[in-house]
């Protein structure tokens, strides 16, 4: 019986070793590369991932300049590349500021930005004429409303004859500055900005007389209502004045918009810029713009809308860009006389909504006059109302007219020297 016992075990294991070798051989087959997967390709790589590198810095060094609060110190922050720096302080009525441009970049290396202070010197309604006076006659402060305020004098004068060098700015912080006649800035450079003024402004003028002192006036989100007054009138003799029109809106119901005089010899370097804004004559009688010295006048994304005539350039180099120009008055019967006889003074002319060059035979005006039109629509209350009047006194005093067809021209006529141009260039 145990020999018996012995076998049976023998047996057992023998086929247990017989199973064990199968297996072993699967294994190896299993381990044979796929019809799939062809013998020498390389196996995909199973080496674990490197953690992501922290993000580079730069660092932005921060700078005061200006009028500086007290206790305002530089300092530096780190901004990951590529970022926008986050730079902001706290600001008060008398206390601005503004950053610079490089502020608004993304940093992609170690930079430094800039802080410039404004001290606003506060204005409200509730200081004496001659309080007001003292304030605005500075020159070089800065100027902020908080209030409307109405002075009762002719004239306010913002003078900057301490210091010209400096730059004054009104800011009207959404209020109104009103006086009974015209405001006058001179000897310097002024800002008003963000509000109304009630009644005009006179530029350049000099208060002792003589050649009138460099001027520059900026009008930036300006609401200017002149009553019974130009809306902006640069003195005679207005040596180097610049007039600049951003972003604002000029009504006068008198008899111009914006007027040069060439009463008095002398004006040179003279500059007008209207950008992204509006002139309208409001009265019965007159034009939005008036110039009639040998000077620039640049024209963009505007529109001008006079009675009589839109816009007068009796002299100078001018452009017009994208802008309408207007002449709105159904009738004007006292300007048909200047269609066939020397023109007048200032806006004594012909009616139309653009008149360029000059017809008179008693030397006056002597300025040659360029215009350049690009894209300008011509617009009127009446069908009569001509587009464009051009005429040449002399050739010494060369018209040029381009961005035009002849047949906008109200008085073109090739066989009638009379009633034509007189010789004025007019190409497209």
């Amino acid at each position: 019986m145990k020999r018996y016992i012995s076998i049976v075990l023998m047996l057992l294991l023998a086929f247990a070793l017989a199973i064990g070798c199968d297996n072993n051989s699967s294994i190896k087959e299993d381990v044979t590369p796929s019809p799939e997967t062809p013998v020498g390709t390389d196996t995909p790589d199973q080496t674990i991932p490197s953690e992501t590198e922290p993000a580079k810095k730069y660092t932005v060094t921060i700078i005061h300049d200006g009028d500086i609060p007290e206790g305002m110190k530089s300092s530096t922050i780190e901004v990951e590349e590529g970022s926008i720096a986050e730079i902001a302080f706290d600001t008060t009525a008398e206390y601005s500021y503004v950053l610079s441009d490089n502020a608004k970049s993304a940093v992609t290396e170690d930079v430094t930005v800039t802080v410039t202070w404004t001290k606003w010197i506060l204005v409200g309604s509730n200081l004496e004429t001659a309080e007001y006076r003292d304030i605005f006659e500075k020159t070089g402060g800065n100027i902020r409303l908080t209030d409307n305020v109405c002075v009762n004098r002719t004239y306010l004068t913002f003078d900057g004859t301490t210091n010209p060098a400096d730059k004054t700015v009104i800011d009207l912080n959404g209020y109104s500055l009103e006086c009974r006649s015209y405001i006058k800035v001179q000897r310097g450079d002024f800002t008003f900005k963000n509000g109304t003024i009630k009644n005009g402004f006179f530029t350049g003028y000099n208060t002792e007389g003589g050649e009138v002192p460099p001027t520059a006036l900026t009008l930036d989100n300006v609401l200017l209502e002149a009553v019974d007054i130009e809306g902006i009138e640069l003195a005679p003799s207005s040596n180097n004045q610049t007039i600049n029109i951003i972003s604002s809106r000029i009504t006068s119901n008198y008899n111009r918009g914006i007027v040069t005089r060439a009463d008095e010899p002398g004006s040179e370097n003279v500059k007008i810029n209207i950008i992204d804004s509006e002139i309208e004559l409001t009265g019965i009688q007159g034009c939005g713009i008036l110039f009639n010295i040998d000077g620039e006048l640049k024209i963009e994304d505007s529109t001008i809308s006079g009675l009589e005539q839109g816009v007068i350039l009796r002299g100078g180099k001018h452009s017009i860009k994208n802008s309408v120009i207007a002449a709105t008055l159904a009738e004007a019967p006292d300007t048909i006389i200047y269609e066939t006889a020397d023109w007048g003074t200032g806006n004594e002319v012909p009616s139309a909504a653009l008149v360029i060059g000059n017809r008179v035979s008693n030397g006056s005006y002597p300025y040659a006059t360029d215009a350049v039109l690009e894209g300008v629509t011509f617009d009127g209350t009446s069908d009569t109302t001509a587009k464009i009047y051009v005429y040449q006194a002399d050739e010494a005093y060369p018209v040029t007219v381009k961005g035009v067809s002849l047949a906008d021209i109200a008085n073109y006529d090739a066989d009638n020297p009379d009633f034509g141009m007189n010789g004025a260039s007019i190409s497209l």
